[in-house]
């Protein structure tokens, strides 16, 4: 019973991390792509 609790937590805590890992790549990933764009746009006004 324990042993399958920590079991599913254990679980639950990767699926977590991982999703938490992905959300943050593609914040990078959008800040990195479109933030030179941002800044450039800002320049030219």
């Amino acid at each position: 019973m324990s042993y399958l609790q920590l079991f599913t937590n254990s679980k639950i805590i990767s699926i977590r991390y991982s999703y938490f890992k992905y959300i943050n790549y593609s914040i990078t990933y959008i800040h990195f792509k479109y933030l030179p764009i941002y800044k450039s746009s800002i320049l030219i006004i």
